[in-house]
């Protein structure tokens, strides 16, 4: 233990990224309200780019000694490397950790239901609003959570108004990611 407050470390990579500031800024203020104390370990390293050796390292302050427990953000570290890396100094260091929107493997995790959420959204798209043509645009390719959408808006119960069942998915290319778009006539 570290003292009178307890520590938790939040783990990920990309803080720059507004969709990670948003999460960790959640978390902080939780844990704020609960009177523990967060430190956020993470890096500025872009998606496409290569960590550089500085950027890897500063994971391995997930086992100082003022830290009690961890919040890991797999998502947020696209090297799967590194990734693979984390988790081993995080298991290393003996403390309690979850990891936060992956299911990963003999660990605690929490994740969301991308899949049922999407299909909800697609449902009241096409009952309430009941537009001429759907476009979908999931996410970048080979991605858990833009798979889950996909799955989720061809899935039996949310294509179920839709005249002619799943909904056909091809990708496009956008200037920096590959999407998953979805035409279709209602």
């Amino acid at each position: 233990m570290s003292g009178r407050h307890k520590v938790i470390a939040i783990v990920c990579a990309s803080i720059h990224d507004p969709g990670t500031q948003n999460t960790v800024m959640s978390l902080v203020d939780e844990a704020g309200k609960r009177g523990i104390r967060t430190l956020v370990i993470s890096n500025f390293t872009y998606y496409n780019h290569d960590y550089s050796p500085a950027e890897m390292n500063i994971f391995k302050m997930i086992s100082s000694p003022v830290i009690d427990g961890l919040i890991l953000l797999p998502e947020t570290i696209k090297d799967m490397g590194l990734w693979e890396r984390v988790l081993a100094y995080a298991k290393a260091t003996g403390l309690p950790f979850v990891c936060v929107d992956r299911d990963v493997p003999d660990c605690f995790s929490v994740v969301f239901d991308y899949g049922n959420a999407f299909e909800q959204v697609a449902r009241h798209m096409v009952e309430v609003h009941k537009p001429a043509r759907i476009n979908f645009i999931g996410g970048i390719e080979n991605n858990s959570f833009s798979d889950e959408r996909a799955a989720g808006s061809s899935t039996p119960s949310a294509s179920a108004t839709v005249s002619s069942g799943k909904i056909p998915h091809r990708k496009c290319r956008t200037d920096s990611t590959t999407a998953v778009s979805s035409p279709r006539i209602v």
